[in-house]
């Protein structure tokens, strides 16, 4: 939906859209609706990691220096260890930041 041009979407007939384009519209359009039920923040955050991990194949080490936090909290974190609030959100806001980015095409 976001790679998509608004004037394409403002103006959208069927014809002139692809498959593709359509599903995304759909998909994005459900989870904007109705959300992800069933999944607390930090999960969602530690499958963000998770593929972090496996698709840049980057360390925890090296996550912990790009979100600027110490790795010991991250690896807490990763385990779902008990670990302070501040310390979580600014691990859940910087992951999501350094996916966002990563992502980026």
């Amino acid at each position: 939906l976001f790679n998509i041009p608004i004037s394409k979407i403002n103006n959208v007939k069927d014809e002139e859209m692809t498959n593709n384009e359509k599903e995304k519209i759909e998909y994005i359009s459900a989870m904007l609706n109705y959300g992800l039920p069933g999944m607390e923040a930090n999960e969602r955050v530690q499958i963000l990691l998770d593929t972090l991990i496996e698709e840049f194949h980057l360390s925890i080490s090296n996550i912990a220096k790009m979100i600027n936090v110490e790795e010991d909290e991250l690896l807490t974190f990763k385990e779902n260890g008990s670990i302070k609030k501040e310390i979580e959100l600014k691990i859940c806001v910087n992951l999501v930041m350094l996916n966002f980015i990563l992502n980026q095409k």
